[in-house]
């Protein structure tokens, strides 16, 4: 796959990211809790801090680079690497929701919907797509976060809540 072979072109500079925002995930989660829950350990899981969220979605934005590279051809797109582009995309959105990381199951949905966003609105630095389009775009992505977002929130539309 070229994504893979781009990426591994750039490795020491993709570790060296990953590292830094598990650092940083690591060193601000205690600050995040004591601010959070008051030192009540018992409470410690119930939420992440955003770092967390952002992690996963930067794996799902390497994950979209392996499955669909930049300079890849239009055609070349077939069902089965769709259909595995969307399972890993699934498995972040549970793994951010089963460890309680911030804006529940679409929270790295967020963050790679924005990425295909600009990967796709821009070329070489420059918009191809007009401000009415790009306005468009963006409403779609967050009318969808928000539905998502509140379908979650009510325990996947439990009535009782």
């Amino acid at each position: 796959m070229k994504g893979f072979l781009i990426i591994c072109k750039d490795k020491r500079r993709y570790i060296k990211y990953l590292s830094l925002l598990l650092i940083l995930a690591l060193l601000s989660e205690p600050a995040f809790d004591i601010l959070e829950f008051r030192l009540d350990i018992s409470e410690y899981m119930e939420s992440q801090n955003n770092i967390i969220t952002l992690i996963l979605g930067f794996i799902g934005m390497t994950i979209t680079e392996l499955f669909f590279p930049r300079d890849a051809d239009a055609g070349t797109n077939n069902k089965t690497r769709i259909i595995s582009l969307l399972i890993a995309y699934l498995f972040l959105g549970v793994g951010n929701y089963l460890i309680h990381g911030n804006f529940n199951i679409v929270g790295p949905w967020l963050v790679i919907a924005f990425y295909w966003y600009l990967r796709m609105a821009k070329n070489d630095n420059q918009y191809e797509w007009k401000w009415g389009k790009r306005f468009g775009a963006l409403s779609v992505i967050l009318v969808c976060y928000l539905c998502v977002y509140f379908w979650v929130r009510s325990g996947f539309g439990d009535a009782a809540r």
